[in-house]
């Protein structure tokens, strides 16, 4: 959980999505980025409602989803990323913390496209 505290600091969607634009331009403008996430599709709309027009500036149209790849794959056993953390025996220390989620669900693309 995030302390209120915290929320109270936090910079505003406007101010943190001219964050996100100016670190693009910084270090990966002309390329686009490819948005890797679980259930992918919950996070583009998220993506598209917070970055509006800029969104197609950064990031592919192609979006690369755990859980459409475990489909895709009909892997057996469950498709929420700590199912597959566990099928692949991947350590998620903090799961629904998003930082933590991250890197599982890359270790996660990892094995499924190995």
């Amino acid at each position: 959980r995030i302390p209120p505290a915290t929320l109270i600091r936090s910079p505003s969607q406007t101010i943190a999505a001219d964050r996100l634009l100016c670190w693009w331009r910084d270090y990966f403008e002309p390329q686009k980025l490819f948005l890797l996430a679980h259930n992918a599709q919950f996070e583009a709309n998220f993506l598209h409602d917070w970055l509006g027009p800029m969104r197609p500036r950064i990031f592919h149209n192609s979006i690369l989803d755990t859980k459409g790849e475990a489909c895709a794959q009909r892997l057996p056993g469950g498709h929420a990323l700590a199912a597959l953390c566990d099928r692949f025996a991947i350590r998620n220390n903090r799961p629904h913390c998003a930082l933590y989620d991250a890197r599982a669900t890359l270790e996660v693309w990892s094995k499924l496209r190995a």
